[in-house]
């Protein structure tokens, strides 16, 4: 996925997998846009409980550490019994960013996701997002923690891809089909420079 010839370049990312990319990044945007919108704060660590499905469609589990007001008003987390002050909308898109970004670019470790929440990635000293990376005001105003919505982060996302000339269709690329573009589940296996960085099922 991370060609030698590309390893100086503000897109690390081949050509050949950055509609796909693109496409993980509206599919998971979409869905804490959905999760948010019912009050619930997903707060789990994106890399570890990303799925890709046999078509690459990308899939969220986990909500171990999920954040949500119940129908009663009351503030509640999926399985613990205590909770974290700081969980808000911007904790989870700043994850969304950062997971997006470190895909686009090759760079960065699973240990920045790993289980301690007092050190989120936005939390860290981070490189500028390249211009050339789609979206990148939006996804570097996310990193930094400077949105709140995911419903304003989904439209800012959109709205930039749609003015670099890509159609977005309900939470995909429309007409994207990366198996018919010879993209495969073994081959992402296989292409990834991190192999944990996400599950594959």
């Amino acid at each position: 996925m991370y060609p030698p010839e590309l390893r100086d370049g503000p897109i690390r990312l081949s050509p050949r997998y950055r509609l796909l990319v693109i496409n993980w990044a509206l599919q998971l945007l979409s869905v804490l846009k959905f999760l948010h919108s019912r009050g619930i704060m997903y707060y789990g660590s994106l890399p570890q409980w990303c799925f890709l499905s046999s078509d690459l469609s990308i899939k969220l589990s986990g909500f171990l550490d999920a954040n949500f007001v119940d129908s009663y008003g009351h503030r509640g987390t999926a399985f613990r019994d205590d909770h974290y002050d700081d969980l808000t909308a911007k904790v989870d898109l700043a994850d969304w960013a950062q997971f997006y970004f470190i895909l686009m670019i090759g760079r960065g470790h699973n240990e920045e996701f790993a289980g301690d929440h007092g050190l989120r990635p936005s939390a860290r000293i981070l490189p500028t997002l390249s211009n050339e990376i789609p979206g990148a005001k939006v996804v570097q105003k996310c990193r930094d923690r400077e949105l709140q919505s995911a419903e304003y982060a989904w439209s800012s996302f959109v709205a930039d891809l749609q003015q670099r000339g890509y159609l977005v269709d309900g939470d995909s690329l429309k007409d994207f089909d990366p198996i018919a573009q010879g993209l495969s589940l073994e081959g992402v296996q296989a292409a990834r420079d991190k192999p944990q960085y996400l599950r594959l099922r």
